[in-house]
């Protein structure tokens, strides 16, 4: 059995009604997921957020603020306040579950004979 891991992902956020918008305005976020030990050094820190949002987000395609282009999460932590907190909390999230099972992908493998 041959598996892969998935370390990067393109992510196209929800916030702001984004995935609403034409594919060629939309923002898209690349994701690069932290390995089990880079996880460990940051769980529990009181910085562990912006410690994740810094290293993971590594790239920003098409997110405007107040004149400034946001390319990369430090970017992102630099203007959190209002409406892209909102955003922040969307890509922190996703970091942290992305390797949670969906109770769909659940249900279905209980219904693998073993």
């Amino acid at each position: 059995m041959k598996l892969e891991s998935k370390l990067r992902e393109t992510y196209i956020p929800k916030f702001n009604k984004n995935r609403e918008l034409p594919e060629d305005e939309q923002v898209i976020v690349t994701l690069k997921y932290p390995e089990i030990e880079e996880f460990e050094e940051v769980a529990g820190t009181p910085a562990m957020t912006v410690k994740l949002l810094r290293k993971c987000v590594v790239k920003i395609e098409r997110l405007e603020h107040n004149g400034e282009m946001i390319i990369d999460g430090t970017m992102l932590l630099k203007q959190v306040r209002g409406e892209l907190s909102e955003l922040s909390t969307e890509l922190y999230l996703k970091i942290i579950t992305a390797n949670r099972v969906s109770e769909e992908e659940e249900k279905n493998s209980e219904r693998q004979p073993s």
